[in-house]
């Protein structure tokens, strides 16, 4: 349930093992049983997620990797909010170390689509991003990934385009945790479409997990309502690996973003995973 540059670091840190081999081929199938708590603004929303995933990695040379990933999911509102939704998400991310050494930077290029679809269609929406990053192995203990990621969204009632930041920090305690802190700093651009303003509340309550979004607004009704302008997602967690087959992983994330009547709106998720790995 976590953000692109989450998904981003952690596919990128298969790239060191792999480069050392050019034929090595890890495909791997994953099950994740995960629950969160969604609060906006005083607006509290739980979901339960379960998502199967694919991942296939390939190393083409000394020097690069490519890795393709998808997610195929299913989220349950356990409250009256009528949220329940399905979705797919597919990425292909090409790495490059120009360098032999498992210290070496990690360059890597992205295309991530993704696709849900909602009991209420309004909440329907399309996103493409291509994301740029560079990711340094300081030691075993330290990694860090900073990138650039544009966005292209598409809703019933919106349109939006956006443009952000990430630096996203692994320590690897030890052998079986990971503690992961992650920043992502958004500018967006919303266009409206001809539907009615108050559709907006709809349309635009998509969970955070996916992005910074318009939440629970109450002015969205007026004839020009306040859209987003620029948002921060800040979001500290853990991973433990349980065996090489079991792991689990507990995150906080915080998002504030600034509405172009300079208001703010607030709201944080916690979320609990269980992965299974085939």
């Amino acid at each position: 349930m976590n953000s692109t540059s989450v998904s981003i670091s952690s596919t990128i840190l298969t790239s060191f093992m792999l480069i050392a081999n050019a034929n090595a081929a890890v495909p791997s199938y994953n099950v994740q049983i995960g629950i969160a708590e969604e609060d906006f603004e005083g607006t509290s929303e739980t979901f339960n997620q379960l998502t199967g995933a694919v991942r296939y990695s390939n190393g083409l040379s000394r020097h690069s990797v490519v890795n393709i990933n998808a997610d195929l999911f299913t989220r349950k509102s356990t409250d009256l909010s009528q949220n329940d939704s399905d979705g797919l998400l597919v990425e292909i991310i090409y790495s490059y170390i120009p360098k032999g050494g498992f210290s070496e930077p990690v360059y890597s290029v992205a295309l991530r689509q993704e696709m849900e679809k909602s009991d209420n269609s309004l909440r329907d929406f399309s996103k493409t991003s291509i994301i740029i990053a560079d990711t340094i192995r300081f030691d075993d203990v330290l990694t860090v990934t900073a990138g650039l990621e544009a966005i292209s969204q598409t809703f019933d009632s919106s349109d939006k385009t956006a443009l952000s930041l990430f630096p996203n920090t692994d320590l690897q305690i030890n052998k079986d945790s990971i503690t992961y802190f992650n920043f992502k700093y958004q500018d967006e651009d919303v266009d409206l479409n001809s539907a009615p303003a108050e559709n907006l509340i709809a349309s635009n309550s998509v969970s955070a997990r996916n992005d910074i979004s318009i939440h629970h607004e109450s002015n969205l009704t007026t004839t020009n309502p306040s859209l987003p302008d620029t948002g921060s997602i800040i979001t500290i967690g853990t991973n433990y690996s349980i065996n090489s087959n079991n792991s689990v992983d507990l995150s906080y994330e915080s998002t504030i973003y600034t509405l172009s009547d300079d208001n703010e709106v607030k709201g944080n998720i916690i979320s609990l995973d269980y992965f299974y790995k085939f």
